[in-house]
């Protein structure tokens, strides 16, 4: 979805995927270390990357932002997003959360702009709920969702031995 929200944080400024982020994204996610905790782990090219960037912009169920730090260099670290937006439940999915940016994991940004974007997804989509699905061995993700208040309500069982956990937020619980 094209859309003009920019969210700010202490350190971070959470604004749209612009075209000339979606290549930047892609070597992210295909970054051995990232893509082993996306559900869809196979490698993205150029021209799917172009393809999902067209795709994501005629959606109006997805909201994502370009993370990017606020003060100083003004670099882009990562990504995050709210997904299958569904007015009628009033619930939408964290997803498409990396810090793709090595250099900046373990620094607090991820819970930073978790917290900005559960926020947003509160106060200004009116959601009742956000909910998200994580490898349960996926440590990092996990430490900053319980840190952001969410909690297990269920768990997949995988056939590759990984098993997936499903989160949930409600509103006024960050």
């Amino acid at each position: 979805m094209k859309h003009d929200y920019i969210i700010l944080t202490e350190h971070l400024r959470l604004r749209q995927v612009q075209f000339h982020d979606i290549f930047y994204i892609m070597e992210w996610r295909n970054n051995e270390e990232t893509r082993k905790w996306f559900l869809n782990s196979t490698i993205i090219t150029r021209e799917e990357q172009a393809l999902w960037y067209k795709e994501y912009l005629e959606n109006d169920n997805d909201i994502m932002f370009i993370i990017e730090e606020r003060i100083n260099t003004h670099n882009i670290l990562g990504t995050i997003a709210l997904t299958d937006i569904s007015s009628d439940n009033h619930s939408a999915q964290a997803g498409r959360f990396m810090i793709g940016n090595l250099n900046s994991r373990g620094k607090g940004i991820g819970f930073e702009s978790m917290a900005a974007v559960c926020e947003f997804g509160f106060n200004t989509l009116k959601l009742d709920k956000i909910y998200s699905r994580v490898y349960e061995d996926n440590k990092s993700s996990l430490k900053v969702f319980n840190k952001v208040r969410f909690k297990t309500i269920g768990k997949e069982y995988l056939e590759n031995n990984r098993n997936i956990l499903i989160l949930e937020n409600h509103s006024g619980l960050i």
